[in-house]
């Protein structure tokens, strides 16, 4: 059951960043473009869903989310500062 929940939250989050990037994206943007904002809102949307699970690994003291952290981290950090202003030109 405690899977279930899991899978259905992501994908709830991947349909709703679907739908957000399908509503209020212009026609004209290219799809390298929304692929990166899509990656960057998914990796954002998903730190809502994620942190709950952290604090109770955290209580039982297991410590392995660290990875995970730092590599969504790291990921969002080079979307927005590094390839989403570039793309942003074109």
């Amino acid at each position: 059951m405690f899977y279930l929940i899991i899978v259905a939250q992501i994908v709830l989050t991947l349909l709703y960043v679907a739908y957000l990037i399908y509503q209020y994206s212009m026609v004209q943007v290219s799809l390298v473009v929304k692929v990166m904002v899509y990656l960057s809102w998914l990796l954002s949307f998903s730190i809502v869903i994620i942190l709950p699970y952290d604090i109770h690994s955290s209580l039982s003291n297991d410590f392995g989310m660290g990875v995970f952290w730092r590599a969504i981290y790291y990921t969002i950090f080079v979307l927005t500062w590094l390839l989403l202003p570039v793309a942003q030109e074109y």
